[in-house]
């Protein structure tokens, strides 16, 4: 019965990707997307097989088996339990300050309940199957990247080749964005952003500018803290829209302004203070005492702290987990995707090129994801939870270094017909 249902729903979205021609804008046919959606697909229940396979409790597993127990209750009273999966999204009175520690469950929680609650819709069409889960939830992720590359693909179209690889095909990128975990609504949420920000830019049209907010709120309800990170970028982007000069320059000051609000907010509005909410954030994560965790100095809400943390982030985030030959199979392949993405980022920052820096498009992916990357590395002193976390903003970190770059030896994988 699960086979049947995963064909028969897989080529009802093959179906609709042929038909609503999702291939349009992209330079490849409909026959290559639909197949990229089946590689997607392919990874998401590989993914799903290793989660229920080598780790004894997953949040997967759990989900899952909540949303059928759940569905149970569903008979007893349907309008009650519909009211509840809409409208029921935990109490936020007295919660709106997500800098005050005492609210960050809160805060936290609800991407772990929106997640349950697609589970659920999930689990109704799937018939409580969970590999054909996996499809559901890979056609919106994968309509999210698809919409991240046509924004790249049409400043560089010629590069489109580079650009598929290495926003769908970068190993971390294709594992953790492909399975059911929350990475996979981020990455949706920002190719949504990304691409209809260009649009409305253009066009002026209500129904992109909806579109844009519904992904902010999405993405600050998946993991609120990312919203963050990406306003400053986002909003120096879109105010730079029609400028031509100084763009570099005007990134580089407000970032200095904000790194200066950062350290000191806290004394002219003490119910702010964003130091202290990043170190309870790593403090939160030391207590989950998890299996792969990692030696890191505790991080304290003071200057002189997050300057003695600063090399250890730096070096999770780009080098954890490093090759060790004793090491399982699993952390050697994830090791070896850190190379690759540091590889790539070092090459890509020696042949920027000048011209390509009037784009601020890629200076606001760059921007952002840098500061993500940082916060990633002071507060997820974790191997494991490393290569997670920051999958989904290794997705626009290479596209950007790689538009804003010409590295000679890459040149021959550029389109020809370009």
């Amino acid at each position: 019965m699960q086979l049947t249902l995963f064909i028969v729903y897989f080529l009802l979205f093959s179906s609709f990707i042929y038909f609503y021609k999702l291939n349009r804008n992209t330079g490849f046919s409909s026959y290559f997307i639909i197949a990229l959606f089946g590689f997607k697909v392919l990874a998401g229940c590989i993914n799903l097989y290793l989660y229920n396979n080598v780790f004894k409790f997953s949040d997967v597993s759990f989900f899952h088996w909540q949303s059928i127990g759940e569905l149970k209750k569903f008979h007893l009273n349907p309008s009650a339990f519909l009211y509840e999966w809409l409208f029921n999204w935990g109490d936020y009175k007295g919660r709106l300050n997500f800098f005050n520690h005492e609210n960050s469950p809160y805060w936290s929680n609800l991407g772990s309940l929106f997640h349950s609650k697609f589970m659920l819709l999930s689990n109704i069409f799937s018939l409580g199957n969970i590999y054909v889960n996996v499809i559901f939830y890979n056609i919106a992720f994968f309509i999210g990247q698809l919409l991240l590359y046509k924004s790249f693909y049409q400043f560089q179209p010629h590069k489109k080749w580079l650009l598929i690889a290495v926003i769908f095909f970068t190993p971390s990128v294709l594992f953790w964005c492909s399975g059911i975990h929350k990475d996979g609504w981020i990455l949706m949420a920002l190719g949504f952003i990304c691409y209809y920000t260009i649009q409305f830019n253009k066009n002026r049209n209500l129904k992109d500018l909806l579109i844009i907010i519904l992904s902010i709120i999405l993405v600050f309800i998946i993991r609120y803290f990312y919203v963050l990170c990406l306003l400053p970028a986002y909003l120096i982007w879109i105010c730079t829209f029609n400028s031509n000069k100084g763009k570099v320059v005007l990134f580089g000051i407000t970032y200095t302004i904000i790194i200066l609000l950062f350290f000191t907010i806290q004394y002219l509005f003490p119910s702010i203070n964003p130091m202290q909410m990043v170190a309870n954030r790593q403090h939160e994560f030391m207590n989950l005492d998890a299996f792969s965790d990692l030696a890191a100095p505790l991080l304290e809400p003071t200057l002189l702290s997050y300057f003695k943390n600063l090399p250890y982030a730096l070096y999770h985030v780009l080098f954890i987990p490093t090759f060790h030959f004793s090491d399982s199979l699993r952390f050697q392949l994830a090791s070896l995707d850190s190379i690759l993405i540091v590889a790539i980022l070092f090459i890509s920052i020696i042949f920027i090129k000048k011209q390509h820096l009037s784009n601020s498009y890629y200076l606001f992916l760059l921007f952002f994801t840098v500061s993500v990357y940082l916060f990633i590395g002071y507060t997820i002193p974790n191997s494991g939870a490393l290569v997670r976390y920051k999958s989904e903003f290794t997705a626009l970190l290479l596209p950007s270094l790689i538009s804003l770059s010409e590295i000679p030896f890459l040149k021959r994988f550029y389109a020809a017909d370009n």
